[in-house]
């Protein structure tokens, strides 16, 4: 069984639409994921609390994964230029002409490289830590990452991981998944 990579966020959605339009020469290659979960107790010495422990990768090197797009919708097929899902078939059979919609499996891909980075904040500084060095936000190798994962620059995708995960806190550990 293939296993699958999701994605609801409209803000990649053109560069992750971009990725299968090109056949792979353009858009986004890669996904960062966290390396933590949540879990919780319900009895022995930890009943009643959720703690968060690392996970492993959830892909090697090799494998086959399938993109979708809102996994879990009771829709087939989503609009372009928004991401919401279309449920009126008569809609998905004009629209489809028009090259407006898109099926709701992208396609798969083989998993090229997992590594692991870092991300955070320190004096109001964003940085990342990738394979042990830290990069600040300016840094060519970061603008790199973020285009890889279908943002703009690297501004936008700090955001959008603060706003997901507030980095501010502490530095996250994150998952990066590459693709071809």
């Amino acid at each position: 069984m293939t296993k699958i990579i999701n994605f609801t966020a409209t803000c990649i959605l053109p560069e992750l639409l971009k990725f299968f339009e090109t056949k792979g020469k353009e858009g986004k290659s890669q996904t960062i994921r966290p390396k933590w979960k949540y879990k919780n107790y319900y009895s022995g010495q930890y009943a009643g609390m959720t703690i968060k422990e690392d996970k492993p990768p959830r892909f090697k090197v090799g494998e086959k994964a399938k993109i979708q797009w809102c996994q879990r919708s009771k829709y087939q097929w989503f609009d372009r230029r928004n991401g919401l899902g279309i449920s009126n078939e008569s809609i998905v059979k004009e629209e489809i002409f028009t090259l407006n919609l898109f099926n709701k499996t992208l396609g798969i891909v083989t998993i090229s490289e997992v590594f692991e980075i870092e991300m955070g904040r320190r004096d109001s500084f964003e940085y990342i830590t990738i394979n042990g060095n830290e990069y600040s936000f300016f840094d060519a190798t970061i603008l790199n990452l973020a285009i890889r994962d279908g943002f703009e620059d690297q501004g936008k995708m700090f955001q959008y991981f603060d706003n997901a995960y507030d980095l501010s806190k502490s530095p996250k550990p994150f998952y990066v998944y590459r693709w071809k």
